[in-house]
């Protein structure tokens, strides 16, 4: 019977823990969820984001400096909003960027899908083709990295050039995606499947939630998840993380380059979205429809 053992699942490896729930309700009535963003995250205190925000602020203020935050979604974005009048009010990615300039000790690792392993092919574009570059790359690199294949991911003299090599070693950002070389896909023996854990790992608090961290997500879903503070529980998730980590390969690296390039030119259903991933990523940018991904 499939449930026999479920006595035991509940009486097993659960974890005493402090807990402070957080939730997105708020999104139900909130309006304007685009042009007044941050004001809906400031309206909700026990928003998810609200709460991040503050843990980050609080830790800093303590005289944060050094440390590791670990993150893992299956469809992680980095928030860009804009007014009514159109102009950047908030740009995590160079919010962030600045906080490690800032802090030379403090690393981040991030562990998403790749194209082997993505549940939706038009966000692993948005992830691919326009997020991760915003991290890595230089704003020349990354219009190369947007154009033609053939141009850019596909060419010799781009990937394989010093300057390609020291901007996806980044000292203080890693960004793993799961899948290898040596997946069914590819002709190998290893089944990598689909990644939907998310959870994040600070040096004193963590979060286990449904929230994927993306647009939909933090303006439009009613997601809901914990912080905790736990050195147990810390470490049953630091196992999974390197567990994850272990199966995956670092964006960017000739790896990680290889195994797009066999798909690309295997005979699968992820192949034709790959090749296709920089028309998906226009077509997406060109409709201004991200915030629905």
């Amino acid at each position: 019977m499939p449930f026999e053992n479920m006595p035991r699942y509940m009486s097993e490896e659960f974890r005493s823990t402090q807990v402070r729930l957080a939730h997105q309700l708020s999104n139900l009535t909130a309006k304007d969820v685009t042009t007044k963003a941050l004001e809906n995250i400031e309206n909700n205190p026990n928003s998810i984001m609200y709460l991040i925000n503050k843990i980050v602020e609080r830790r800093l203020d303590e005289g944060l400096t050094s440390g590791t935050i670990r993150m893992v979604s299956p469809y992680i974005f980095t928030y860009k909003y804009y007014n009514e009048e159109g102009n950047i009010v908030f740009d995590e990615a160079k919010e962030i960027l600045q906080l490690l300039r800032d802090n030379p000790d403090i690393t981040i690792e991030v562990i998403t899908p790749s194209v082997l392993t993505a549940n939706n092919f038009a966000t692993q574009a948005m992830i691919d083709i326009g997020m991760i570059p915003r991290f890595l790359l230089t704003p020349a690199l990354q219009e190369v990295w947007k154009a033609d294949k053939k141009e850019g991911e596909l060419n010799p003299q781009v990937v394989e050039s010093e300057e390609w090599k020291k901007l996806i070693n980044h000292p203080q950002i890693f960004i793993y995606q799961t899948g290898k070389l040596d997946s069914v896909l590819l002709g190998g023996r290893s089944h990598y499947g689909k990644l939907h854990a998310k959870f994040i790992l600070g040096d004193q608090v963590g979060f286990v939630g449904t929230s994927n961290f993306d647009y939909r997500s933090n303006l439009y879903n009613t997601e809901m998840g914990f912080f905790f503070r736990s050195p147990e529980l810390q470490k049953d998730l630091l196992k999974e993380y390197e567990w994850l980590k272990a199966n995956s390969y670092r964006w960017g690296t000739p790896e990680w380059l290889q195994m797009r390039k066999d798909l690309m030119e295997a005979d699968a259903k992820e192949s034709g979205s790959t090749r296709k991933q920089r028309g998906i990523y226009k077509t997406i940018k060109t409709f201004g429809v991200e915030y629905l991904m």
